[in-house]
């Protein structure tokens, strides 16, 4: 009925396999087909062993309707790039939507998706100079020529202190290919407005640009909503992480074990979503009803 050592606590989970942990977290998940997906990096701040200052970044494909982390890679030498086609292959992505950040806007990223029967959404940044000149122009010149854009404008949002306020302006892929980008069917640029309440000198505009292999039947108004839904993986699982279970204040350092705590954080959050999406409340009520966290994995006539 105690627990273990701390010292025997760390003995075991140095022995513990992060992919393991990525197969519980799948066999609670349900299935991923028709979900969108989204990828981000993270890096565990605390993870260099020994002090040589080489920190453990990983990679993370997450679904943010179950709260699931589908699978993982940890990026080797700060390649982000060669570490998304080895996550892209791990697991099955069949009828999804990945979205991702502009880091990975390359030809070879976005022919893995398509051929493994997925669609992407991808932020466009200065990274792919001519695929981003282009799209500027041709916005440009629809807006001078008053051309056919697909529009569509939230209503205003004036919850938390300020005002904000998103749209979004949708072009056909005019050319048949850019720079090998042959899978892109729909070029979006998305202007968010936002204003501090009361200080009207506080209000500024941002233009973002996306790229996605979705063809017409996702209108504008999804398009937004996924655009939108790409920040889940940074706000409902790393700020979680950090802020509820401050992973970045932990001390644990010293080989893979920062990896397979940060998954053990992961199951937990996948865990406490399929009861609520009150994450600090929930953990409250299964650290003193310790029993009800041992019913979900169905663990009767355990002695706890």
């Amino acid at each position: 009925g105690k627990l273990l050592s701390y010292s025997n606590l760390t003995i075991i989970l140095r022995k513990v396999d992060g992919d393991d942990i990525i197969k519980v977290m799948n066999n609670l998940a349900k299935n991923t087909n028709s979900l969108t997906l989204h990828i981000d990096g993270k890096f565990l701040k605390n993870s260099d062993s020994f002090g040589d200052k080489i920190k453990t970044q990983i990679l993370t494909m997450f679904n943010n309707q179950t709260g699931a982390t589908l699978e993982y890679q940890e990026i080797e030498n700060r390649d982000e790039y060669h570490a998304m086609l080895k996550l892209l292959t791990k697991c099955d992505i069949k009828n999804a939507i990945i979205t991702a950040d502009a880091a990975f806007t390359h030809q070879e990223i976005t022919e893995e998706i398509v051929k493994q029967g997925a669609d992407f959404a991808i932020s466009l940044k200065g990274n792919e100079a001519n695929l981003m000149y282009y799209t500027e122009k041709i916005f440009a010149e629809a807006a001078e020529k008053e051309l056919g854009i697909n529009y569509f404008q939230e209503p205003i949002n004036s919850l938390h202190g300020r005002i904000e306020q998103r749209s979004i302006e949708v072009i056909d892929m005019p050319w048949e290919y850019l720079n090998g980008h042959r899978h892109i069917k729909q070029l979006c640029k998305i202007t968010r407005f936002r204003e501090h309440k009361n200080k009207p000198e506080s209000a500024s505009s941002e233009v973002a640009y996306m790229v996605t292999s979705l063809g017409k039947s996702y209108n504008p108004e999804n398009l937004l909503k996924l655009n939108r839904s790409h920040w889940s993986c940074e706000n409902n699982l790393h700020w979680v992480k950090d802020n509820v279970f401050l992973e970045d204040k932990s001390t644990v350092s010293v080989g893979s074990m920062p990896l397979v705590m940060s998954l053990l954080r992961s199951l937990s959050i996948q865990i406490i979503k399929t009861v609520s999406n009150k994450i600090t409340e929930t953990r409250e009520m299964f650290n003193h009803s310790k029993f009800l966290l041992w019913r979900i994995f169905a663990l009767n006539g355990c002695d706890f």
